[in-house]
């Protein structure tokens, strides 16, 4: 009877720290929001604005990321090296803190970063603005919650401008598919070291 009880107890307790620990996982969603192309104080820099959010669970400690964003063919299969740069993000975010808002930057094909690189002439911004090449966008952010287990936010978008006719466009950003957008995937303990961008 006692053997019984503490089986069922031993049961019971696991379950219960199961329980928590799923409600103490913090869990990420990046948002990225419309591109400027009109470039009206051309030389500029192309910035892509985007919300990374906690939207459920505990605090969670940011330990590692990398963002990359270039231009490339629309229909391309993405096999490259990437332009990949942190994005400054804090060390901690709470469950009820604001979203944070870091500052994607396009790199060219050099993986150049600069205030006076993109024209609004440009050919590579114009073949954007005809819906012949999309924006990627391909990262990651690593981080811990209270229990100490390692999760990894990973996303890769593709900004594509749509022509509609009458010279009306409208761009929108696609995911690139499951394998290279997940959420709170946990990494083994002795494995949880940051993803290469490469």
């Amino acid at each position: 009877m006692l053997k019984r009880l503490a089986i069922f107890l031993t049961a019971f307790v696991k379950e219960q720290l199961d329980t928590a620990r799923q409600k103490e996982r913090p869990k990420l969603r990046i948002e990225l929001e419309d591109v400027k192309l009109n470039l009206a104080d051309s030389p500029e820099m192309v910035l892509v604005d985007c919300k990374i959010r906690n939207y459920d669970g505990s605090v969670e400690f940011i330990i590692a990321n990398l963002c990359g964003c270039w231009i490339g063919e629309t229909a391309e299969s993405e096999e490259r090296q990437r332009p990949a740069f942190s994005m400054n993000l804090p060390a901690v975010l709470g469950l009820s803190d604001n979203p944070l808002e870091p500052t994607i930057v396009l790199a060219d094909e050099d993986r150049v970063v600069d205030v006076t690189l993109w024209n609004r002439d440009d050919p590579r911004i114009e073949s954007v603005r005809r819906g012949e090449k999309s924006i990627y966008v391909s990262g990651f952010v690593m981080y811990k919650n209270i229990f100490d287990k390692t999760w990894t936010l990973g996303f890769k978008e593709t900004y594509t401008v749509q022509i509609l006719g009458h010279g009306l466009t409208a761009g929108r950003w696609s995911r690139e598919g499951d394998a290279d957008n997940y959420e709170r995937k946990e990494l083994p303990k002795e494995k949880a070291e940051p993803p290469s961008p490469n």
